[in-house]
């Protein structure tokens, strides 16, 4: 196990690294080698349609035009038009298909079909990318795409349609769409790494669990714009599996965000916004059970999810306001507001709040009350607020670390101010007793040696209290020289020291006292007016055993044995020496 302070610097030093990753996405993301022209023309095919529906047919119109809204399971839509007559090598036609089986033919022959095996076997049609051949016999003639519904809210209006080479249609299809899985990539990443640093490096720190949540928020986010833009369509062939994936990750969206919320903000916390989370997370573990054993297919509840998505929204941006309400609202004063740290995390969330409101509106909008297709609906929004709301989590963790660093400082001055003895500058009465509860809570054996300095009373009714207190002062700096490996080294009080010993080291704990002997010897060389004597006790405890007063009772008892003969001693003789002899 890694030490607090060594896990402390990796923790930061990772989170610096990802600081660093911002700079590298605007670069790649803007790069202009990414920008690389088509050797082929590449021709989208947008006017000339004919379309025919269940509602009847219309000629002569442009895809974005034409009136075709949400097809359901069963129903069809049928798009015919001429393919170019120019010739491209390794040419293709290309369009996406959501949630429907396709069948394209040339001249009336079938060339193409895809969705038809998902059905027969009862799984979900999944999102899928077509690319049909053209053979330079097929040029100029007509052709025909069939998109019938596999889901109950299967796809609204109609995908573009291009005409290129295969090549040069993938390459323009990553460039046309890198802002968004660069973007995608950069938060799947970020988040991943979020939640590893969470798990590793939260033992001995007190992160609120909210790091878990922005890390889920992130990385759920990048997850489901890299299959909403069809990134790992160009990495595996499961299509199946990443369309399955897109729907749990945007299901798992709301309870991340309301769970963020909540941690994020303790004052949040309360019945309405738990209940969302229990209730999210229960929907949650519904759905695909659903899914898989009752036939009842993952995007069916699609609606519903976005519905508690826009009241979520709602409610969230009503609580972060709410936080401020004692800048608005005379009522509220004295009320604590938000920390500087805990405002950038807030406008990180707003701002991924407003991006994602705005675009699920817009997709809503699209697919359910326009005729306008859904396919072609890019995330633009959603990935600005989101890279926004990645950048006030790191703005916030290096606040929150001044923070933190400023609190841990103004604490442990209040702490040594608390637990110092004001004359003497070592451990007071107070930081005693604490240590006392420690050990005897501890598993350790140790030692307890109670120390009281000889004469002081004397000293000052001779010499007056100020002598007294030198007297005390010069014995606590001897004392915690000496003693400086102690587990403490305090003053109990008035004439009374403690020194306590972790482990049973009896000739260590021997050496130390007659190293102390030796320096009082010496000091008393040069201040014979008023020399240094004390008496000791010393008493050993055992750990989980013996409580630490029944110990330094035991030491105490020992000293002023030890007190009464050394006065004796003192009395004796008109100079003597420690009386420790």
């Amino acid at each position: 196990m890694v030490s607090e302070e060594r896990s402390g610097f990796l923790h930061n030093l990772l989170f610096a690294m990802l600081a660093a990753l911002i700079p590298v996405f605007i670069f790649v993301s803007a790069g202009s080698f990414l920008n690389s022209t088509p050797v082929y023309p590449i021709s989208p095919i947008n006017y000339g349609w004919m379309i025919k529906t269940d509602e009847g047919t219309q000629v002569g119109v442009s895809l974005a035009s034409a009136k075709v809204g949400l097809m359901g399971k069963g129903q069809s839509v049928t798009m015919t038009n001429s393919l170019p007559v120019y010739e491209i090598p390794n040419g293709v036609l290309y369009f996406r298909s959501d949630l429907a089986t396709v069948t394209v033919s040339i001249d009336g022959n079938e060339v193409y079909r895809y969705g038809f095996d998902y059905m027969e076997k009862g799984k979900m049609v999944p999102v899928h990318y077509n690319f049909i051949n053209v053979l330079p016999k097929d040029l100029g003639k007509q052709f025909t795409i069939t998109l019938t519904g596999a889901e109950v809210l299967a796809f609204s209006g109609l995908p573009s349609v291009v005409y290129g080479n295969a090549d040069d249609l993938d390459t323009h299809f990553v460039h046309s769409l890198r802002f968004q899985v660069l973007t995608g990539v950069f938060l799947w990443i970020f988040g991943l790494i979020e939640l590893v640093l969470y798990i590793f490096f939260n033992s001995g720190h007190n992160f609120n669990a909210s790091m878990i949540f922005s890390g889920m928020i992130s990385f759920l986010f990048g997850l489901l714009i890299l299959c909403y833009n069809g990134f790992f369509y160009y990495i595996s062939s499961n299509e199946y599996l990443f369309t399955l994936i897109e729907y749990i990750a945007l299901y798992l969206i709301p309870p991340a965000m309301m769970g963020f919320l909540i941690y994020s903000s303790p004052s949040s916390s309360n019945s309405i916004t738990r209940t969302f989370l229990i209730g999210n997370i229960i929907a949650v573990l519904i759905m695909p059970f659903v899914h898989f054993f009752l036939g009842i297919h993952i995007n069916t509840f699609l609606p519903f999810v976005n519905s508690i998505s826009v009241v979520e929204d709602i409610l969230i941006i009503a609580i972060i306001i709410g936080m401020y309400r004692p800048l608005y609202d005379k009522s509220q004063k004295g009320k604590a507001l938000p920390t500087f740290s805990q405002t950038i995390l807030m406008l990180g969330q707003l701002s991924l709040l407003i991006g994602v409101g705005l675009d699920l509106f817009n997709f809503v909008y699209v697919k359910y009350l326009s005729v306008k297709s859904a396919t072609n609906i890019q995330l633009n929004l959603t990935c600005i607020g989101a890279l926004i709301f990645v950048i006030c989590i790191i703005v916030n963790f290096f606040l929150y670390i001044t923070e933190h660093i400023n609190e841990k400082t103004v604490r442990a001055n209040l702490e040594g101010i608390a637990y110092t003895d004001a004359l003497t500058g070592i451990s007071n009465r107070a930081r005693c007793e604490q240590a006392f509860k420690e050990i005897t809570e501890g598993k350790d054996n140790f030692i307890i040696i109670s120390f009281d300095l000889d004469r002081l009373k004397a000293v000052n009714d001779t010499f007056g209290h100020n002598a007294g207190d030198k007297m005390i002062a010069d014995f606590a700096r001897i004392l915690a020289d000496i003693f400086e490996d102690a587990y403490l080294a305090g003053r109990m009080g008035g004439d009374e020291f403690i020194v306590i010993i972790i482990g049973n080291d009896h000739q260590k704990v021997a050496g130390l006292l007659r190293e102390l002997t030796a320096r009082l010897g010496i000091y008393n060389e040069t201040n014979t007016q008023v020399p240094l004597h004390c008496s000791w006790g010393v008493a050993a405890g055992i750990g989980g055993k013996d409580t630490a007063h029944f110990v330094y009772m035991e030491a105490d008892a020992e000293m002023y044995i030890r007190k009464m003969l050394n006065h004796a001693a003192l009395d004796a003789a008109s100079k003597g020496g420690t009386g420790n002899e």
